[in-house]
């Protein structure tokens, strides 16, 4: 009998995705430069969360042909309690990047406003 792997729930699966914008363990600075960079292409502030997190990359297939929804997909998912847990997950991790990297908050501005 063939073992069906679980998949992660969509909140982990977002939490893994704003690790990896802003807490990579390599090259955590360029890591998070490009999101910035990926905001300010978008028009989006840091502290709009939501269109922040719907703009991730998320996930990777788990078998050929699987749908892989994305990160705004994922984000329409979430309970009320889910959606203020990853808020809080997305303004903690904020909070150390601009702790660590002052200096992006003037190199990309308009994304701190």
């Amino acid at each position: 009998m063939a073992s069906s792997a679980k998949r992660p729930a969509p909140l982990e699966i977002l939490r893994a995705d704003i690790n990896h914008a802003l807490d990579s363990g390599h090259k955590p600075e360029e890591r998070v430069r490009e999101f910035l960079r990926m905001l300010y292409c978008s028009q989006v502030m840091v502290n709009d969360w939501e269109n922040a997190v719907r703009r991730l990359p998320s996930g990777s297939a788990y078998k050929r042909g699987d749908f892989l929804p994305g990160a705004k997909e994922l984000l329409e998912t979430l309970s009320e309690s889910e959606r203020t847990q990853l808020r809080e997950h997305y303004f903690m991790k904020l909070k150390a990047v601009e702790e660590k990297f002052p200096h992006l908050k003037s190199e990309f501005p308009e994304q701190f406003r």
